[in-house]
């Protein structure tokens, strides 16, 4: 049994965030949702920002949804 503390404490959290969350693989959405090129949606995931689109040649790409000389979020703005 773990001791509480291992529920309580941020450092734990972020350990577990460093050796199992981050390595793996997760589901972010369905193909279907982005039918068509250039559709995309945003998702949370342990306080980071995710992309998935569906690119000119019908692939889907995920990416970490931030700026790369600020590494800041990046706000999409959808017409």
């Amino acid at each position: 049994m773990l001791p509480p503390q291992c529920y309580t404490q941020g450092e734990w959290f972020e350990r577990e965030r460093q050796a199992i969350h981050f390595p793996a693989w997760h589901f972010v959405c369905l193909s279907s949702s982005i039918p068509d090129t250039g559709s995309f949606v945003t998702r949370r995931f342990l306080e980071r920002s995710v992309i998935v689109v569906r690119s000119e040649d019908g692939t889907i790409r995920a990416f970490l949804n931030t700026c790369r000389h600020r590494a800041a979020p990046c706000w999409l703005r959808v017409p």
